[in-house]
């Protein structure tokens, strides 16, 4: 971050790399999926001050993904490297550009007003799904596509005393679906001997949401804080994974393989119509010293979905892999560039099928409801411009057993090391 004359610039650049395999156990069908996904994201803000009090912002956001996996037969499934034939690969790419403009006015004392807008271009392409179904090679190659949006907000701040103050917004969001919700599928024989598969959907559309919200924050002597806030979304293509009903689980085994019987169970990811969302959160704060700060919050939402042509028996259930409670609760410490905290999160049953009878708990597959505890500390120190920060972390502290589809990992370590420069 830096200033040039009366403009103030800004800019991030960050790049991730995951890499991770998982092995399925097995004495004669042993395999092993490794995996990675590469995302590169560059931000550039510029803002300055104009007549009328008004401070007006342009940023542009390029964000690129990359996403391989892959599938091999093991001779041993004790050794991920005895890796004998290809099953399975699929990869795709994506990218988005952003270019977005928020005008702050705050001419009209105590009400500050912000109108804004972003534009993105999303584009896919070089999507490829490689399948071997019980013998017989499949093939996908799927032509590269690209979708604009424009998407308007408007906010208002008033300030109702020093310590007081209520702000009303309204806004459209945009997301593009990831190359692993258009690529991947996939198949596999289940331990009572059935064959499942998830297809690929190259036809999947972004998914659009406008949202509103009002909230109120107050504070208390300075030391401590609340904030009260109803939210309500409208949702246009939200994306999740469709079960195919009986009859079109028969239609698809006939017309592709001449046996109403082939497949057991078809997955895919497609869009739901219409759905909608509201809620209400409460968040307080409170700084115990100069070093310490406590917080909790609590979300209760209630999520519908309104029109899904795709499956009109899911129509009136609940959005699937949205938690109806969410919680955290935790407590801060910070002095001379060291950091420690601790947190405990809540997160409450979630739905993975679209008609939510997957009621089940603490079983593979399954989405239970959870509380675990994490713990982060960190030491941050400029150095001739630049500003090292290194951090321990350790997540489900108490090493808690949870489904969320798979068995939850336990506890977790991990260390990250990160590099800024001031200008």
């Amino acid at each position: 971050e830096t200033k040039l004359g009366d403009i103030s610039l800004k800019g991030s650049l960050s790049y991730d790399k995951n890499d991770y395999w998982w092995v399925q156990p097995s004495l004669t069908a042993a395999y092993v999926q490794p995996s990675w996904n590469k995302k590169t994201r560059a931000e550039f803000v510029a803002s300055r001050s104009l007549p009328l009090q008004q401070t007006l912002s342009i940023g542009v956001e390029i964000i690129n993904t990359e996403y391989e996996k892959k599938q091999y037969n093991l001779s041993d499934w004790n050794n991920k490297n005895s890796k004998t034939t290809m099953t399975q690969e699929q990869r795709g790419k994506t990218k988005t550009l952003g270019i977005y403009l928020q005008d702050e006015i705050a001419l009209f004392d105590p009400l500050i007003i912000y109108l804004g807008g972003r534009y993105d271009k999303w584009r896919t392409y070089d999507g490829y799904n490689y399948i071997i179904k019980s013998g017989t090679e499949t093939t996908y190659t799927f032509d590269g596509r690209d979708n604009n949006n424009f998407s308007p907000r408007a906010s208002l701040v008033y300030k109702l005393s020093d310590d007081s103050r209520v702000k009303a917004s309204i806004g459209q969001s945009f997301r593009g679906p990831t190359t692993s919700e258009l690529y991947s599928g996939w198949e596999k024989i289940t331990s009572s001997g059935d064959r499942d598969t998830s297809l690929p959907n190259e036809n999947l559309k972004p998914e659009k949401i406008l949202s509103s919200e009002f909230s109120i924050e107050k504070s208390f002597a300075g030391r401590v804080s609340c904030k009260a806030a109803y939210f309500y979304n409208q949702m246009s293509d939200y994306i999740y994974k469709k079960t195919f009903s009986s009859s079109e689980l028969s239609e698809y085994n006939l017309e592709n393989y001449g046996d109403a019987t082939y497949y057991s169970e078809i997955t895919q990811k497609q869009n739901i119509g219409k759905s909608k969302s509201q809620g209400f959160e409460f968040e307080v704060r409170a700084k115990l010293s100069e070093c310490f700060e406590t917080f909790a919050n609590v979300t209760a939402m209630r999520t519908k979905v309104v029109e899904n042509s795709s499956n009109p028996e899911s129509e009136g259930k609940k959005i699937p892999k949205i938690p109806e409670t969410t919680a955290n609760v935790g407590i801060d410490y910070a002095l001379n560039g060291f950091s420690a905290g601790i947190i405990g999160r809540y997160v409450g049953k979630t739905y993975s099928a679209d008609d939510n009878s997957d009621k089940e708990e603490g079983v593979f597959g399954g989405y239970d409801p959870f509380f675990i505890a994490d713990a982060k500390i960190s030491y941050t120190r400029e150095i001739a411009g630049f500003v090292p920060t290194i951090s321990l972390s350790c997540d489900n502290i108490f090493d808690k057993e949870y489904y969320q589809y798979y068995l939850s990992p336990g506890r977790t370590w991990s260390v990250n090391i990160n590099i800024t420069r001031k200008f």
